[in-house]
C-alpha cells in the first residue's frame, strides 16, 4: 500500500513530540517517493522542513515558538548514521531548490569588509573583514546592477536559467555551498561563520573563521610541511560527507 506522504507531513507540522517528528521524517525519506515529496514541497513548508532537518542533523530541539533551542543529542533521536545521511543530504538539496538556508545561519549585525578583494573567481571574491571583533574570511556572490535577485530566489532550479546576468544555477550554488558548509564539523575543515543575505544591498556572502595561514598553497610556500600528511587530513575531513548514489 502506497504510504500517504502528505498525511505523514501533516503529522509531522503538527506535534510538538520531537522523536515521533524525527522518526516520521525519517520514515517519509526512506524511499525515493518520499524523498521526491520532500523536494516538491512549497516554500512554506520548505522553510519548515530545512528548520527540522538542520536540528535535527545538529542535535537540536525541534523549532518551538521560543527563539533559542536546546541541545539535546543526536543519539536522543536514535537515527542511525545512513538516516542522518539522508537528513543531510535533504537539507542540502532543499536549501538548493528553494534558495533557502536555516535560520541558525543566516547573520543579522553588519560586517566591517576590506575593500579590496584577495582573491577572485568565477563568481565571487574573497575578502577580509570583522564581525564584532573576529577576524573572518568573507565570499561574496558577485552581482551587477542588471540581476534581479529576488526573482532569481523565486525561480525553481527546474526552470533554468531566467535570462539575468548571472545563472540561476550559479546563486543556488551558492546555498548548496553554504547548506552543506553548515553541517561541517571537523579540525579540519574551517567553520562557517554564517551566511549573509542582503537584498537591499544586493550582498550574498559566506562568512568562515580566518585562517591566519591563508590557503593550503601559501602555507606551503612559505612552511615546510609535510604534504602527505596535508593530503591525509584533507581525504580524512572530506570522505564522512561524501553524498553516495
Amino acid at each position: 500500500m502506497a504510504k500517504d506522504y502528505q498525511q505523514l507531513w501533516m503529522g509531522i507540522s503538527n506535534t510538538v513530540d520531537e522523536a515521533k517528528a524525527t522518526q516520521t521524517l525519517a520514515e517519509i525519506l526512506a524511499d525515493k517517493d518520499g524523498r521526491d515529496f520532500v523536494l516538491s514541497l512549497d516554500r512554506e513548508n520548505a522553510e519548515s522542513c530545512i528548520e527540522i532537518l538542520d536540528n535535527v542533523s545538529l542535535g537540536l530541539r525541534l523549532p518551538r515558538s521560543q527563539p533559542h533551542v536546546v541541545r539535546q543529542g543526536i543519539a536522543g533521536h536514535n537515527l542511525k548514521p545512513a538516516e542522518r545521511q539522508t537528513f543531510t543530504v535533504a537539507l542540502r538539496r532543499l536549501a538548493e531548490r528553494h534558495t533557502m538556508l536555516p535560520s541558525r545561519i543566516r547573520m543579522a549585525g553588519d560586517i566591517e569588509v576590506a575593500d579590496e578583494p584577495l582573491a577572485s573567481s568565477g563568481f565571487a571574491d574573497l575578502r577580509s573583514g570583522m564581525y564584532g571583533e573576529h577576524l573572518v574570511a568573507i565570499k561574496t556572490l558577485r552581482v551587477t546592477g542588471r540581476d534581479d535577485y529576488v526573482k532569481i530566489r523565486n525561480v525553481s532550479i527546474d526552470d533554468g536559467h531566467p535570462g539575468h546576468t548571472i545563472s540561476i544555477i550559479s546563486f543556488q550554488h551558492f546555498y548548496r555551498e553554504a547548506a552543506i558548509w553548515s553541517t561541517l564539523s571537523h579540525q579540519n575543515i574551517s567553520k562557517l561563520v554564517g551566511v549573509q543575505e542582503d537584498m537591499n544591498n544586493r550582498q550574498f556572502s559566506l562568512v568562515s573563521e580566518w585562517m591566519l595561514n591563508r590557503n593550503i598553497m601559501e602555507y606551503i610556500e612559505n612552511h615546510p610541511a609535510n604534504r602527505l600528511e596535508l593530503v591525509r587530513g584533507v581525504t580524512f575531513s572530506a570522505a564522512p560527507f561524501v553524498e553516495v548514489g
